[in-house]
């Protein structure tokens, strides 16, 4: 729907950031009419299915699905398309058994899902739920094979109370994103970071200014094992917890818009803080 991306200097709603920020927005599904969209190329192919679950309609509240699929086969097109982009010595020598298309196939491959539930009120309050499980997979046959998986899902609410200036919002979402290597004749080698977080925010729209201030948990928990080459095992795992709290104040002064902030940031694994202040114009 939206991508907004914050180079440096953005405002205390976003913490835990040294660099930079993409803030992407996923779109609703069709609240009027069900449609879809399949595609393909020699890469991969794809399709969308959208459409409503309550038909919208003037002064009344609706719902939608959206559901995405994305799958790749140039894994199976390379060894007749792009014969010419692999590098055959890469792999064993032919006494190891592979065929000649297994020697000219590219490793990549890879399968996406994503879906969403959004509702909608009459007033403007809405309510998303969202879920993904995302495969990525390189694999030199008879050499090594590497791969990812990052499964996830969660929900976010915007609240519009009657007769009110205020907007209430929020998010919570989890996240585990998984690799592992397995070389030939090893064992694998796996690592992973799990994530949740947990944000409440409230929102003043005033004629000429908006107050916004809210509040947030994250939850951080990191996996590392591999076996080395004496047969020793090493495993580390770590779970942090952060804590976030923010005020913005905007205000538009004749041609001049002023936005000072301030963020707190606490990090319990480290009994640290951080206080931030932050302004733009």
């Amino acid at each position: 729907k939206t991508v907004d991306v914050l180079t440096a200097g953005f405002n205390a709603e976003y913490g835990g950031r040294v660099s930079a920020v993409v803030d992407l927005k996923t779109r609703e599904g069709n609240r009027k009419r069900v449609s879809g969209l399949v595609s393909a190329n020699p890469f991969q192919a794809k399709a969308v299915l959208e459409g409503p679950l309550k038909k919208f309609q003037e002064g009344g509240g609706s719902s939608s699905f959206l559901l995405t699929a994305k799958h790749s086969y140039i894994n199976e097109t390379s060894p007749l398309l792009y014969s010419y982009a692999v590098d055959t010595t890469f792999y064993p020598t032919d006494g190891e058994g592979l065929s000649e298309n297994d020697r000219k196939r590219l490793p990549f491959s890879f399968t996406d899902f994503y879906g969403k539930l959004s509702f909608l009120t009459n007033n403007g309050s809405k309510l998303n739920l969202f879920g993904f499980n995302f495969n990525d997979d390189v694999n030199y046959i008879g050499v090594a094979k590497l791969g990812w998986q990052n499964i996830g899902g969660g929900a976010n609410f915007t609240l519009i109370p009657p007769n009110s200036n205020l907007i209430i919002g929020g998010t919570m979402a989890y996240s585990d994103y998984q690799i592992e290597l397995q070389e030939a004749g090893e064992q694998p080698r796996t690592s992973g970071i799990a994530n949740y977080n947990v944000k409440l925010d409230f929102t003043y729209f005033g004629l000429r200014n908006e107050v916004k201030y809210g509040f947030e948990i994250i939850g951080l928990d990191t996996k590392f094992k591999f076996r080395n080459f004496v047969g020793n095992t090493i495993e580390q795992n770590d779970n942090t917890t952060e804590l976030g709290a923010f005020f913005k104040y905007k205000a538009k002064i004749g041609d001049l818009i002023l936005e000072p902030s301030i963020r707190l940031q606490f990090y319990a694994s480290q009994s640290a803080s951080n206080l931030e202040p932050r302004i733009g114009l």
